[in-house]
């Protein structure tokens, strides 16, 4: 059940980035209408205090195997952003050239942004018209006008870019926060987890909209969107915790993760259920791919580095890959060929 969750949120991801002729709207899954000026970013104090993370192995709320074991640490005080970053907080970026400027890309956002040829986030949609230049955002089945109170959607390489060029404007050390620091953020929040028969206190979960909404609808304290309407992106490749162990049914669901080109994404979005919509929950996403995914920023100049989580390496694959394809060792013959070759041999004549 929770698999085919995850797969419900994937699948809206993939259809909004189908061609619109092979989407159609639906009365059931209607988004969000209402839109307005986008508000002011400020930057809040956040103190420090203490995380403590990891789920109990009898904890009667099923999770994936990476969010058990134990994790502790201490986190610094930090400025987080009030809002996530909205469409018309991301326009200055697009419009100032920051997909031009190599200066704020890293090497692997560079290589992407090459790739792809992108000029501006993906669900962007650009027209010229009579009076200048029109956007438009593309939605899981339809385009509508740009609302720019919405959060921004853009991928891991991209929000790190917008990041660069903050901390240019600001003269600070402007990032994206770590997963601790997003959860000392929930802490101070009084943010809270979905309740059962009561809507979500954040757009999550299905319970609002089939979209995301603005960024000024959903409070958490002095913040806004600690939970809900788009994941955000953290600078915290996944990493196991202490005691990690693999599920006994789904042993590959997280190891293959581990590799520090996965970034942990927090929060859920308006379509996450479930385990998503936990404060538990630990989803990573390789860097340049995009969900309904979006970022807060914060400042500080401490940066923690996180245990160093190589699972499966690219040498040891390619071990693999000879191991099983190239030629023979030890005077051991090549075990998947071998296999081919019983097979055909028990065919016999049959259709091969």
């Amino acid at each position: 059940i929770e698999h085919e969750r995850i797969h419900l949120e994937t699948s809206s991801v993939l259809m909004r980035q189908h061609t619109l002729d092979f989407v159609k709207p639906h009365a059931a899954w209607q988004p969000c209408r209402e839109s307005g000026l986008a508000p002011l970013n400020q930057l809040i104090p956040v103190a420090a205090g203490d995380v403590v993370l990891g789920k109990a192995f009898n904890d009667p709320i099923y999770g994936w195997d990476n969010e058990y074991g134990q994790h502790c640490a201490s986190v610094a005080s930090f400025e987080a952003a009030q809002y996530l970053v909205s469409n018309h907080e991301f326009l200055a970026f697009v419009e100032a050239g920051g997909y031009q400027e190599d200066r704020f890309w890293s090497e692997e956002g560079l290589n992407w942004r090459h790739f792809s040829r992108a000029e501006h986030p993906t669900f962007w949609l650009r027209h010229p018209t009579a009076t200048g230049m029109k956007w438009q955002l593309r939605l899981m089945a339809e385009v509508v006008d740009m609302p720019w109170d919405w959060p921004v959607e853009v991928n891991y390489l991209e929000a790190k870019a917008f990041c660069q060029w903050q901390s240019e404007q600001l003269g600070r050390s402007v990032r994206l926060p770590t997963e601790d620091e997003w959860q000392r953020l929930y802490s101070v929040s009084g943010a809270t987890e979905v309740c059962r028969n009561v809507a979500a206190d954040s757009n999550r979960h299905l319970d609002h909209y089939a979209s995301s909404c603005p960024v000024t609808q959903f409070r958490h304290g002095d913040f806004y969107d600690v939970t809900g309407n788009v994941w955000q992106w953290t600078e915290t490749p996944i990493y196991p915790f202490e005691g990690f162990d693999v599920h006994t049914i789904y042993d590959d669901f997280t190891t293959p993760t581990f590799d520090e080109r996965h970034n942990l994404i927090k929060g859920g979005s308006w379509i996450s259920c479930g385990n998503e919509t936990l404060r538990d929950a630990r989803y990573a996403f390789r860097r340049h791919f995009f969900q309904h995914a979006g970022f807060r920023y914060v400042v500080s100049e401490e940066l923690k580095p996180v245990p160093g989580s190589h699972y499966e390496t690219d040498k040891l694959l390619s071990e693999y890959a000879e191991f099983h394809y190239g030629d023979e060792y030890f005077g051991v013959a090549n075990f998947s060929k071998a296999l081919a070759e019983l097979g055909i041999e028990q065919l016999g004549d049959a259709p091969k």
